[in-house]
């Protein structure tokens, strides 16, 4: 069935991407919108063109072409990306200029971590499950002197803003009431360690799915986890599950204000997609996806302030070669009447 269309728009800008001869077939393809409410948008990011990208690793699709691991100073001041083949740059946030490029070290893998407070940088310990703690990293490389030095033990795979609880996710034999009732399975659960040295096993909701990404609030009162699909806050005083984020995927960190969630991918695994999705934790409203423009996204990281969030983007068709993404809150957007 065919039939002509008198359309009429309400402002002239609705037709700029059209030309002289352009026709509509029939097609179907999935839209996503943005949802951002008015009260969202003097600070929201806008995930629709990075602020800046860095080709840190001109080397192809090769490890060394590659990023990996990054994370901001805890002063905003510089960013740290690691290659997969373990080179490290440590950037100045003001301009993005290189303030340090070392090659593969001792000291870290690809995986990395600011001791609390500085701007050293050391190895970052993975899935140790709190059985780690022995053979947690204690030196580093300190980018201010472009040294090497002694640093005090720094366990578990990821830390809150000052280092006073530390954690790891794990999966295995646990009891429904934390140590004192009877087995009753297996289920995801986090270790966190305080900086008194107690250490806590708190448990997810049941399923069979393993505990992946950890993030804190800067106020060090709540901590997100992903669990499959779903994304669980937990009171640290308490230790409780205080809400479920649902179908946001695993694999996503909270801004430290504690108001937003960045998520990589779609949700189907932990680290594959070519989304980058902005969730709102009050109503856990997803606000923006956002095409990534790779096929793989390894890191996440936000900058203590919330103002910017960096990206690793694998661009190569076999997991190699990409690029360091940086987004920004965007300027106002005068939507046409």
């Amino acid at each position: 069935m065919q039939a002509d269309y008198d359309v009429k728009v309400t402002d002239p800008r609705w037709l700029e991407s059209l030309s002289p001869d352009a026709s509509w077939a029939t097609t179907s393809y999935p839209m996503e919108s943005d949802q951002v409410l008015a009260d969202d948008a003097p600070t929201v990011l806008d995930l629709r063109e990075p602020a800046v990208t860095l080709d840190l690793f001109p080397g192809g699709e090769t490890d060394d072409g590659t990023p990996s691991d990054l994370v901001f100073s805890d002063d905003g001041q510089y960013l740290a990306v690691t290659s997969q083949a373990c080179e490290l740059v440590v950037l100045r946030t003001d301009d993005w200029s290189e303030h340090a490029r070392i090659k593969d070290s001792s000291l870290w893998g690809q995986d990395i971590q600011w001791v609390p407070g500085t701007h050293q940088i050391t190895r970052r310990v993975i899935e140790g499950g709190g059985e780690e703690d022995d053979s947690a990293p204690t030196r580093a490389y300190d980018s201010d002197t472009g040294t090497e030095l002694d640093v005090p033990s720094q366990p578990r795979e990821a830390r809150s803003r000052t280092g006073r609880y530390r954690a790891d996710g794990g999966f295995g034999r646990y009891r429904a009431d934390g140590g004192y009732g009877g087995y009753t399975g297996y289920g995801a659960w986090v270790d966190v360690l305080s900086s008194s040295g107690e250490s806590r096993r708190l448990h997810l909701p049941r399923g069979k799915a393993h505990a992946r990404s950890i993030s804190f609030t800067s106020a060090e009162t709540r901590m997100f986890v992903g669990q499959g699909n779903n994304v669980h806050v937990l009171d640290l005083e308490s230790g409780y599950v205080s809400d479920t984020i649902t179908g946001i995927g695993c694999h996503a960190i909270v801004r430290p204000d504690g108001a937003y969630l960045a998520a990589a991918g779609d949700g189907q695994s932990a680290f594959g997609g070519k989304w980058i999705d902005l969730w709102r934790v009050s109503d856990g409203a997803r606000l923006m996806r956002c095409r990534s423009g790779g096929r793989y996204l390894p890191a996440l990281g936000w900058s203590q302030d919330g103002s910017m969030l960096a990206v690793s983007v694998i661009t190569g068709h076999q997991g190699y070669g990409g690029k360091v993404r940086i987004y920004r809150a965007g300027p106002h957007v005068e939507t046409p009447k």
